[in-house]
């Protein structure tokens, strides 16, 4: 069963709490620890993908013990630059519908900035 979700990437202030506390003279260390808050947003139980790299733009996600074999349906074929795999089960993105062609494997727990030579090039994914 499918059950895919896409949203809009939702803006985040752990930058600017970061700054504001590095100009109101918080230590360093309180600075970096507001600095870990940001970060790709994606529960737990779920894949997530962005369209950008560092978890930038539209997002795309699919819940644990799923698959998708055309993200094109979901209006996400060809657009993945990043991934977080908040799962305990690894997940194989690949290059052409119904799991085939080229792959990645993302490992259980993995965030991955930028998928590199394979951005934009995904087009199904399920556990592997």
């Amino acid at each position: 069963m499918k059950i895919p979700r896409i949203t809009g990437r939702v803006a985040t202030v752990a930058g600017a709490v970061a700054v504001a506390a590095v100009m109101s003279g918080v230590t360093v260390g309180a600075a970096n620890a507001a600095a870990n808050v940001a970060g790709p947003e994606c529960a737990k139980g779920t894949v997530c993908l962005w369209q950008h790299s560092n978890y930038k733009g539209d997002s795309y996600t699919l819940p644990a013990g799923n698959d998708d074999s055309d993200l094109g349906k979901s209006d996400f074929d060809n657009k993945a630059s990043s991934v977080y795999n908040h799962t305990k089960d690894k997940y194989c993105l690949y290059q052409d519908k119904n799991f085939s062609g080229k792959k990645i494997t993302i490992n259980p727990g993995k965030k991955v900035s930028s998928l590199g030579k394979f951005s934009d090039h995904a087009s199904s994914i399920k556990a592997c």
